[in-house]
């Protein structure tokens, strides 16, 4: 090419002359696109821009988006190339989503660029440092060369900082099972008091099982006879749990035998979910109190003290526990019911990779005057900003 340029423009149009003709905006903006060199033609041409100006012209905002156009400045020294990539990005992504449509059909998310590359470049770290080494890189999408410069981006081992060499890390090669790991619940034995104080007394009330006593499904005559058995029914039990000694018992069958005394006594029979409700509303939890047990001697746990731990597959679970929980609580223990559905073994696997974990780099922050300087810029045009939207405000009587 003569310019000894990639492509050049031989009208003798730009966006000020374009824009100091406003009548014949459209026609003249065709010949300016018309002074392209054929290979830039062709591309604008593919964006079939010559439709593009009709709408605008018709519609009366062609004046208006080239002089927004006018006032930005893309030369190249201002808007580097990985920067022009990202913008051409953003655009895709947002005028697709408000077309509903996916913009990762057109562009490749800068994430998932990185992680490609990675998963390219790894285990190649040594050839890739070998000095004076060539390879190439087949990009066979390739748009605004976004996954070009970023494997350019990560192969780079050395970079010039301040006289010093700094070394980069590219890639990092892990066993599967490193970022494995079994979830298991941790239980902590439940501990409870009982008392037949007023203010628990009060609790029962609060308690569905023994709410449901005064309810029914039926309708009419046999219903409010059900509802009023139920409600002579809770008048009882509130008498019977008056009657119980306002002493601290600190061990739950004890408890239950003298509730169960004191029911036999007054002639109450108590099913299963009121004797739960009530049990309930005079308990409270107790670390001083011995540890409950089911029937079968097992201890109960605790369900608002219950956790979960993340074991490292790497790892066994006995010595996880004993390592990170027994310290702190003694009488902790693992639920061996909860297993993982494929393997059948304690806990439930799962994979986590904490990307900032083993690639994170510490940079040292910018010095508070500095930021104190940019903050009082931005200030200052926010008042520059306010003060020109003020002065073209009509005035007011």
């Amino acid at each position: 090419m003569a310019s000894g340029f990639a492509f050049y423009n031989t009208s003798r149009y730009d966006f000020e002359k374009l824009l100091a003709d406003a009548p014949h905006l459209a026609a003249n903006l065709r010949n300016y696109i018309a002074g392209f060199s054929p290979n830039m033609r062709e591309v604008l041409e593919r964006f079939d821009f010559d439709n593009t100006i009709s709408k605008l012209d018709e519609s009366g905002l062609l004046f208006q988006v080239l002089d927004r156009f006018k006032n930005v400045d893309l030369h190249p020294e201002k808007v580097d190339n990985p920067t022009m990539g990202t913008v051409f990005e953003e655009l895709i992504r947002k005028f697709n989503e408000a077309l509903n449509e996916n913009p990762g059909e057109h562009f490749t998310p800068r994430d998932v660029v990185h992680l490609m590359v990675d998963l390219m470049i790894a285990g190649d770290e040594t050839r890739i440092r070998t000095r004076g080494v060539v390879l190439s890189v087949y990009d066979p999408c390739c748009g605004s060369g976004g996954m070009l410069m970023i494997t350019k981006e990560h192969v780079t081992v050395g970079v010039r900082k301040n006289g010093e060499q700094e070394q980069v890390v590219v890639s990092r090669i892990f066993p599967t099972t490193h970022f494995g790991f079994r979830k298991i619940t941790v239980e902590r034995p439940l501990r409870l008091s009982f008392q037949a104080s007023p203010e628990r007394i009060a609790r029962l009330d609060e308690e569905r099982g023994f709410q449901a006593l005064a309810q029914s499904k039926k309708k009419g005559v046999a219903g409010e006879k059900e509802r009023a058995a139920g409600h002579a029914e809770q008048e009882a039990i509130r008498k019977l749990v008056r009657t119980l000694p306002d002493k601290l018992y600190k061990d739950r069958e004890e408890f239950e035998r003298v509730l169960e005394a004191a029911a036999k006594k007054a002639g109450l029979k108590l099913a299963a979910p009121v004797r739960k409700a009530i049990l309930s509303a005079l308990s409270e939890r107790d670390e001083t109190a011995p540890i409950c047990h089911y029937r079968e001697g097992n201890p109960e746990p605790d369900p608002e003290l219950r956790d979960t731990e993340s074991v490292p597959l790497a790892e066994s679970l006995e010595a996880f526990f004993a390592r990170e929980v027994t310290p702190h609580v003694p009488d902790a223990w693992i639920d061996t019911e909860r297993r993982d559905p494929k393997d059948g073994q304690v806990g439930i696997v799962g994979y986590e990779i904490n990307f900032n974990r083993y690639f994170y780099q510490y940079r040292t922050p910018r010095p508070l005057e500095e930021i104190e300087a940019d903050i009082r810029a931005i200030e200052g045009d926010i008042v520059r900003m306010l003060a020109e939207v003020t002065s073209r405000l009509p005035a007011t009587r």
